[in-house]
């Protein structure tokens, strides 16, 4: 009778307790691990606020995932111990090497209520079927410091059917892989499918259990999978995303430098694109810069590039169907180096800025505003302009000039007085060998700041606006020996809201990725290769998944490498 008794309290104890899981939320999130790296804080208000010893690096995940406030982890591999941090924004996010210690930081977080499902357990012949598609691969990432990937852990209760069965989903992430795992009791079958860089092998195993898993493993090294390359012209040395062609597909527009042309490749969906049309800037232009815009006021993205070899830029008009019309040229200075597009006198006519690299000023070629320009008016910088951008830096709702002069280790800002026209330059030292320049707002304040790629320097400046259209000193960030960083853009990769780096670097043939803190502080370089010399980079979400992908024009051979997000 006392055997009866307790066997009785024991069930009713485990219905409740069944209960009780089943009536939770299902949470999850996404983390970028980073091997080899220990997350440091600068002030100690963000100490851990979780220290224990656990069994491995998938309970140490867990750890996090149970508290809310759970931000980033640090497992050390030696001792098991597991590091729980709260808010990674207020210590700088500082990244201390150590070989011992693998730091993971929660990308995004997801939580959702539990749907209850029921599942048919009487069936003669169970059947499961998983199919995996392989990304297409080219290469295998040299991946620098520190090396990441992203994992996916979901904790939820699990369903069972009526039979009272319960089943234990185990989910395991090694690294450079994203695993997810689902778990549900149903029929008595099991399937795996594994999918790596080399080979696809798809197992599946039927025994006497009353559970079906079913697991997918994709190789995606930290939030990239490896390039797929297209063929473009020769020496590719500019590219940007654009949906040159209406159909709210990102397209591809590359400058040839080589081949005197333009390339344009258009989406067909999903990230796949077409083989380039070409359109021809003339013999001996060799285009260096690209640029997009409407030029003539028919919501149509239109081109213009720089012509080094010719001292020209060129205007190609959307015909409004992705083709183009036979380019427009217009005379430069020497050395007709980089192009903007912007609408500098606010008549929703966009303007051409070029920077002229031999005779040290930018020419701003006002629009008629029909798509065609009066002759450019120019504007003394510092030494030997290569790279120009526009944005609104005093917040007057005026256009202002940005431009990296490579000459003097200088940027200059000229901002907008009004109608088009341009104050005095005020110069910033950044790093020698400026090449390239983005601006952004990285610090979440609303103010327009500026980074640039400085190749001589093998690193980015980043200039932080005080709030007037002035700027900070820099703060520098190594992109590696010998990398020599070409090209520079910005974009929020991890979709934390918080704007990011991304770099070219030729000398290293690799894409480096600076995640941004929201502070107006970034991490160590993530690093991900392309094809040789990489000259130029641009970001946008090509196979419409709302991530941001990588474009990269490989100036040493005559392709351009796109690097999806996982």
């Amino acid at each position: 009778m006392l055997v009866m008794y307790w066997k009785r309290n024991y069930l009713f104890l485990l219905f409740i307790f069944v209960t009780q899981i089943i009536t939770q939320d299902i949470r999850s999130f996404h983390m970028s691990e980073m091997f080899g790296w220990q997350f440091e804080c600068a002030n100690t208000t963000c100490l851990s606020f979780i220290t224990a010893t656990v069994s491995n690096i998938r309970q140490c995940r867990i750890n996090c995932l149970a508290q809310v406030q759970c931000k980033a982890v640090s497992f050390h591999q030696s001792t098991s111990k597991c590091e729980l941090f709260a808010n990674i924004s207020n210590g700088n996010v500082n990244m201390l090497a150590n070989a011992d210690i693998i730091t993971m930081i929660v990308i995004d977080t997801t939580q959702t209520p539990l749907v209850t499902t029921t599942s048919i357990t009487n069936s003669a012949n169970p059947i499961s079927n998983a199919n995996s598609t392989a990304i297409p691969m080219s290469s295998t990432p040299s991946l620098t410091s520190p090396p990441s990937s992203t994992s996916s852990l979901t904790s939820s209760p699990i369903t069972s059917s009526s039979s009272s069965t319960t089943t234990t989903t185990t989910s395991s992430v090694t690294p450079s892989t994203t695993t997810t795992t689902t778990s549900s009791s149903s029929t008595s079958s099991t399937t795996t499918t594994t999918t790596t860089t080399t080979t696809t092998t798809t197992t599946t195993t039927t025994s006497s259990s009353t559970s079906s898993t079913t697991t997918t493993t994709t190789t995606c090294y930290s939030m990239f999978y490896n390039q797929t390359i297209y063929s473009v012209g020769s020496a590719p040395i500019s590219v940007v995303v654009a949906d040159v062609n209406g159909d709210n597909k990102s397209d591809i527009v590359v400058a040839n430098h080589g081949s005197d042309n333009i390339g344009v490749l258009l989406n067909s969906g999903s990230g796949i694109f077409s083989s380039q049309i070409t359109y021809s800037t003339g013999s001996g232009s060799g285009p260096w810069f690209v640029a997009v815009g409407d030029m003539n006021r028919d919501n149509k993205v239109d081109i213009a590039t720089a012509n080094y070899g010719a001292t020209t830029i060129s205007v190609l008009l959307n015909r409004g169907n992705g083709t183009f019309l036979s380019q427009v040229t217009y005379s430069a200075q020497s050395y007709a180096y980089a192009v903007a597009v912007a609408d500098v006198n606010n008549d929703n006519a966009s303007e051409i800025i070029l920077a002229n690299a031999g005779s040290s000023n930018v020419g701003v070629f006002i629009n008629k505003g029909d798509g065609t320009f009066y002759n450019q008016i120019t504007y003394t910088v510092g030494a030997t302009p290569v790279s120009v951008q526009m944005g609104d830096l005093n917040n007057d709702n005026k256009i202002d000039i940005i431009v990296a002069n490579y000459g003097s280790g200088t940027v200059s800002v000229l901002l907008n007085i009004g109608s088009g026209t341009f104050a005095s330059q005020t110069n910033y030292s950044v790093d020698p060998g400026p090449q390239s320049l983005a601006v952004g707002d990285f610090n979440n304040d609303n103010k327009i700041d500026i980074v640039t790629a400085n190749v001589d320097s093998n690193s980015v400046s980043v200039l932080l606006n005080k709030g007037n259209g002035t700027f900070m000193s820099q703060v520098t960030y190594s992109t590696g020996s010998g990398s020599g960083p070409y090209s520079v853009v910005i974009g929020d990769i991890n979709g934390d809201n918080n704007q990011d780096i991304i770099v070219a670097n030729p000398g290293s043939n690799a894409i480096g990725v600076f995640l941004g803190t929201g502070n107006g502080t970034f991490l160590s370089q993530l690093s991900y290769s392309v094809g040789a010399s990489p000259h130029s980079v641009a970001v946008g979400d090509v196979n419409n998944d709302n991530k941001i992908d990588i474009v990269a024009a490989n100036y040493g051979t005559t392709t351009i490498s796109i690097l999806l997000h996982c």
